[in-house]
């Protein structure tokens, strides 16, 4: 465990002002950092929820404020977990990287899909789309919001989306693709003969004592994300909020794992400082450059490249990591969260906050979102 020590107290209070200027892209908002394995004192700014149900806003003095323990939706870092989860599966030879996935999906057993493999899905050069919609012909008819929350709807769903054709040729195009996180997940399941929420926990998340990083949150505890009435969720709090990960059950490999800030950074100095084990091993290979940065992305908005990808990390993205973290390794979620690794300078920084609540419709852009994730990594890199 990394050993907690008070970070100075300046940059404390710059980071503060940071996140106090920021309330209104994000409402929540929680800070903490590791320099050579000690752990800063977490900065927490705003309210856990800032409107109601009805979409009517809380007054100020009603408010819940953020604590240290707060819980955030990762969104997409929770693709972090994921990748480490399943390079366990190729420690222990439950899979291989370059074997097709075919041989645990039917639906990947035959034509053009037959060339894609694990490395593929990892890397986001599988060929396969971005995003996946087909939950949204059957809300309201066949299944309802609580059936999405309670999962029962995911065996229909999954299949669908395990259906969905190729937009690319296997290995010729990048393209973020949540939806090849989640075939990677499937074929996890089949090769393990086991659940994903059983294997993210009992290969990742208990060896490395991260129970505070989970796929069922204490809404209490949760910083509350989009006020969502046409889904019928009203404001999600404590339910993920990334829809084809909530129409799937909420324990997906794309988004669903909530965390304190706390954990975030105890996992980001796993992948910074491997440890022993299967674990560490797992961790190993999330670093080494596997896609660099001349590789053709697929056009369409957010498919830049930009500095390189490992197998679940994107490396040096400098819009948010800053010009300092250029080789730097992390990832970043649409719920406004973010993980920062950067080996040669012994830093970790994770930073957490919900900019869709209220509405992402009144959200700040991604450059919003960005400026304040490399306000506060320039701010931590020039004081420690």
């Amino acid at each position: 465990m990394i050993p907690a020590n008070s970070g100075p107290a300046e940059l404390d209070a710059e980071l503060a002002r940071l996140l106090g200027d920021a309330a209104a892209l994000a409402p929540a908002a929680a800070v903490q950092y590791a320099v050579r394995g000690e752990l800063s004192d977490v900065v927490t700014a705003g309210s856990l929820q800032t409107v109601d149900a009805a979409g009517a806003h809380i007054p100020a003095g009603d408010r819940d404020p953020v604590p240290p323990e707060s819980l955030f939706d990762l969104a997409s870092v929770t693709k972090v977990v994921s990748a480490m989860t399943l390079l366990t599966l190729v420690d222990d030879g439950l899979v291989d990287l370059d074997e097709p996935i075919g041989a645990y999906l039917d639906q990947f057993a035959g034509g053009d899909k037959m060339a894609v493999t694990l490395r593929h899905l990892l890397t986001h050069t599988s060929g396969l789309p971005a995003t996946w919609s087909g939950w949204q012909g059957v809300l309201g008819t066949r299944f309802s919001p609580a059936d999405f929350t309670a999962g029962t709807a995911r065996r229909e769903l999954l299949a669908d989306l395990l259906a969905t054709p190729l937009a690319h040729r296997p290995g010729t195009y990048w393209e973020y693709s949540c939806v090849g996180f989640i075939t990677a997940m499937a074929a996890a399941e089949q090769a393990a003969n086991a659940p994903w929420p059983l294997l993210v926990r009992s290969r990742v998340l208990e060896p490395l004592e991260l129970s505070g990083i989970t796929f069922s949150p204490d809404p209490a505890r949760t910083a509350a994300t989009e006020l969502q009435p046409d889904a019928g969720r009203g404001v999600v709090r404590g339910i993920v909020h990334d829809e084809t990960a909530w129409s799937l059950g909420g324990a997906c490999a794309n988004a669903g794992l909530f965390a304190a800030v706390t954990d975030v950074v105890r996992l980001g100095e796993v992948i910074r400082v491997p440890g022993e084990g299967r674990v560490g091993r797992a961790a190993t290979r999330m670093w080494p450059e596997e896609v660099p940065a001349t590789f053709r992305p697929a056009d369409g908005p957010g498919q830049d490249l930009a500095h390189g990808h490992t197998l679940g990390l994107r490396i040096g993205q400098t819009e948010w990591m800053t010009d300092a973290g250029a080789r730097a390794r992390g990832h970043s979620g649409f719920t406004g969260t973010s993980l920062h690794v950067d080996r040669e300078k012994g830093l970790t920084v994770a930073i957490l906050t919900n900019r869709v609540h209220p509405l992402r419709t009144t959200a700040d852009p991604a450059s919003g979102i960005h400026a304040l994730r490399r306000a506060i990594t320039s701010a931590i890199y020039e004081r420690t």
